[in-house]
C-alpha cells in the first residue's frame, strides 16, 4: 500500500471511489452567464483541465455505477486512452466534455470551427455518462470497446465518423496510450482489491 499522503495514496483512493462522491458534488460547472451575441444554446467555452488518475477513478466509478460490475484494466486504460487522445491529456478538455463529442441540440461551445458544436456539460461525471451513452447507442463502438482491443475500437469510432483522421494513425495512438496506461490503472486496481 502506498504510503498515506501520497500521490499514490490519493491516486489509490480516487481509484476505490472514495473520493468519487466529494469530487462529484463540488466540481466546478461551466459558466451559465451568457454575454452578448451568443446563441441561445451557445455557452462560453471554458477549460475545464482534468489528470489520467482523476480520470481513471471517475470513470471506473461511472461504470461500476451504471454497469454493476468492475471494468476490466483493458478497458479501463481504452476509456482513459480516448480521453487522452481526445483532449490531449486533459490539457484541451473544455466543458467538461471528456470525448469531444460534438451535438445538433442542447448546450454547446465553439472551439475554432463554427461548423462543429461541441456538447457542453454541467460536470466531469455528466461528460463521462454523456460519452459512456454515445458509446453505447453505437453497437459497432460499445462492442470494440469492451473487447478492450484498440485497433477494434479505432476502426469502430471511424466506421460511425467519430473522427477524420487517418484510422491506422489514431488506432496506434490509441494502443500507445492504453498500453501506457494499463500498467498504472492494473496496480491501482489490485491497490483496490487489498
Amino acid at each position: 500500500m502506498p504510503k498515506r499522503d501520497s500521490y499514490e495514496w490519493v491516486a489509490a483512493l480516487v481509484a476505490a471511489g472514495v473520493v468519487y462522491y466529494v469530487l462529484r458534488s463540488h466540481t466546478a460547472q461551466a459558466s451559465s452567464s451568457m454575454p452578448a451575441g451568443i446563441a441561445p444554446n451557445e455557452v462560453p467555452r471554458v477549460q475545464t483541465i482534468t489528470y489520467r488518475d482523476q480520470m481513471v477513478g471517475a470513470f471506473a466509478n461511472e461504470w461500476r455505477l451504471r454497469y454493476l460490475e468492475e471494468p476490466s484494466p483493458e478497458v479501463l486504460s481504452l476509456l482513459v486512452a480516448h480521453w487522452a487522445l481526445e483532449v490531449n491529456r486533459g490539457k484541451s478538455m473544455y466543458n467538461w466534455n471528456p470525448g469531444n463529442l460534438t451535438t445538433r441540440s442542447g448546450a454547446y461551445y465553439l472551439n475554432g470551427d463554427p461548423k462543429y458544436h461541441y456538447k457542453a456539460f454541467n460536470n466531469l461525471f455528466d461528460g463521462i455518462d454523456g460519452l459512456l451513452d454515445w458509446y453505447w447507442n453505437h453497437p459497432p463502438v460499445w462492442n470494440a470497446l469492451k473487447s478492450g482491443d484498440p485497433f477494434a475500437f479505432g476502426a469502430a469510432l471511424k466506421s460511425v465518423g467519430y473522427y477524420e483522421a487517418d484510422e491506422a494513425t489514431y488506432s496506434n495512438t490509441l494502443s500507445k496510450l492504453a498500453s501506457e496506461f494499463l500498467p498504472t490503472i492494473r496496480s491501482l486496481m489490485m491497490q483496490v482489491k487489498r
